[in-house]
């Protein structure tokens, strides 16, 4: 988490004219802690450790924005995190996440994992003895959850996909969408 956001922020900023504030958050505190640690852009890159469904981090995530006096990311960035959220919370669940990112932001790039993920997750898990994860038997967004993902976007969330830019080493499509609202 700490190196592609540092990364990518440090990549954006060789365009010395933007001005740029990047928010990396992510659920587990121990990774935001060891990426806190070792921030060397503290004024401009901060790190966050939230749970995006929960109702605190839309306040948290208001206050951030209010300090730039700014409703909207630029753009929001969902790396491997919509499998989670869907096992976690089902299908209202990621639909709600969906449209409560969407309309915080001018811009995203997701990166859904594909079915297959969601299997794999759920074999390693039952490997490990571990009863998983209880919605996954109701879930109806199942083996085409990438394109019921983009079509929720653009159908409930005003969103228009832009950019494909292929598949990344493990196999997952990354779309970039435009909020048109």
């Amino acid at each position: 988490m700490r190196d592609l956001t540092k990364a990518l922020f440090e990549h954006l900023m060789t365009d010395s004219s933007l001005p740029l504030n990047i928010l990396g958050c992510d659920i587990d505190p121990l990774l935001i802690q060891r990426a806190q640690e070792t921030n060397t852009h503290r004024d401009r890159l901060a790190y966050a450790a939230l749970d995006i469904m929960a109702e605190s981090a839309q306040e948290r995530l208001s206050d951030y924005l209010g300090k730039f006096n700014s409703t909207k990311f630029d753009v929001v960035f969902c790396f491997s995190t919509t499998m989670w959220i869907h096992l976690q919370n089902g299908d209202a669940g990621l639909k709600r996440f969906l449209h409560e990112t969407a309309s915080r932001t001018r811009y995203m790039l997701i990166e859904p994992q594909p079915w297959k993920c969601y299997r794999s997750a759920m074999r390693r898990l039952k490997k490990l003895d571990c009863d998983g994860f209880s919605n996954f038997k109701n879930l109806k967004m199942r083996s085409t959850i990438e394109e019921d993902i983009g079509k929720y976007l653009a159908d409930a969330c005003c969103m228009t996909a832009i950019e494909e830019f292929g598949t990344t080493d493990w196999g997952r499509k990354l779309t970039l969408f435009k909020n048109n609202s």
